[in-house]
């Protein structure tokens, strides 16, 4: 049974040790898993539930840290929890991490002690920072704010801080800038600045967006990354070519972080099914495909018939559409069948514009 917190904290109001006490616990429930490292230490303290929440991830933050050269001299512009400035730091590099709320700062000061990492933290706005001190760093990690009073903002210049409005003065104090924001951000908002973009994922949503600018960064290329899987590099100086999928061959999806970066892959040997449907099929298993790779065992028209086939035949199968005419849900409803079991079925439309169903295993 799942603990009410908002009733512990009615019932122990006023009592400060204990207060501390819930959230506490609540904070370690709700990031058990993309923290399990750090919420398994009893002595690592949260600041607050949202702060909690609006952390990175452990895997997510190894990946930002591989971005920093190992012994180079960061500075993280909006520390929050610490995640990413633990693991930059744990690559050797000397980490100052600013941090405007005292509440969160003091948390940070003690986590960082606790974990025994070469990070200073300094409580205050960075911009001050950023326009008062003259020094020359490495890199500058940077997480602009996308909340406040007036709700949730994507677009960097509706973000705290404007990264576009201060980016010479980040590029000025830095060799490299490193900047993670919202996965709905547009992926050309920083190209003028000639960034680098990096977009990060699990095997099922796309995390976010990161942008890379100064020393070593190449403009206009875009990386996929996939957390467990090999990275992505979007590559379109080959040719695409199309093809009607088959029974025995290999329908190919890719990652949520290759879909956000446009759904394009281009690999020797795979062929898409149509431009608009991010879907492709192989004959064999390619290398370094960036998604899922499952084998066809039918491939059904949508017609009155196929459509009485597919629910005789397949009465239990996860649905997903791609370039169709309806949605998931009401091609479930259609076709009369439960959603479930281990066949996946894909309603989508081909270059001859037929309208197929594609069932995998």
């Amino acid at each position: 049974m799942a603990t009410d917190y908002a009733r512990l904290r009615l019932k122990y109001h006023g009592d400060p040790a204990k207060m501390h006490e819930i959230l506490q616990a609540e904070c370690r429930e709700k990031t058990l898993r993309k923290l399990p490292t750090l919420s398994a230490r009893e002595e690592f303290m949260f600041p607050s539930l949202a702060v909690a929440e609006m952390s990175t991830s452990e895997d997510v933050a190894e990946l930002h840290a591989a971005m920093v050269p190992e012994g180079a001299e960061v500075v993280d512009m909006t520390a929050g929890l610490g995640v990413d400035a633990f693991a930059i730091a744990r690559r050797g590099c000397r980490v100052t991490a600013w941090e405007i709320d005292p509440v969160t700062a003091s948390a940070l000061r003690h986590n960082t002690e606790l974990l025994g990492l070469d990070i200073e933290v300094r409580e205050g706005d960075s911009l001050g920072w950023l326009d008062a001190d003259g020094s020359h760093v490495s890199v500058i990690f940077l997480d602009p704010a996308r909340r406040d009073t007036k709700g949730r903002h994507y677009a960097l210049k509706d973000c705290h801080p404007d990264v576009t409005a201060i980016m010479p003065k980040l590029l000025a104090r830095a060799d490299r800038v490193i900047i993670k924001t919202s996965p709905m951000v547009n992926l050309d908002e920083l190209a003028s600045f000639g960034a680098e973009v990096v977009v990060i994922g699990t095997r099922t949503e796309c995390k976010e967006v990161v942008f890379i600018l100064g020393k070593d960064a190449i403009a206009g290329r875009v990386t996929c990354l996939t957390v467990g899987e090999p990275p992505y590099v979007c590559d379109t100086t080959i040719e695409q070519s199309y093809a009607k999928p088959a029974r025995g061959m290999y329908l190919l999806e890719p990652f949520p972080s290759v879909m956000k970066a446009g759904g394009e892959v281009r690999i020797e040997g795979i062929s898409k099914l149509h431009p608009f449907s991010h879907l492709y099929v192989s004959e064999t298993i390619p290398a370094g495909f960036p998604g899922e790779i499952r084998k066809i065992v039918d491939v059904v028209p949508f017609d009155k018939r196929g459509i009485k086939d597919v629910g005789a035949r397949y009465p239990k199968t996860n649905v997903a559409v791609r370039n169709f005419p309806m949605s998931a849900p009401e091609l479930v409803k259609r076709l009369k069948i439960h959603e479930g079991g281990t066949e996946k079925l894909f309603g989508t439309t081909l270059m001859d514009g037929s309208k197929v169903m594609i069932i995998e295993n």
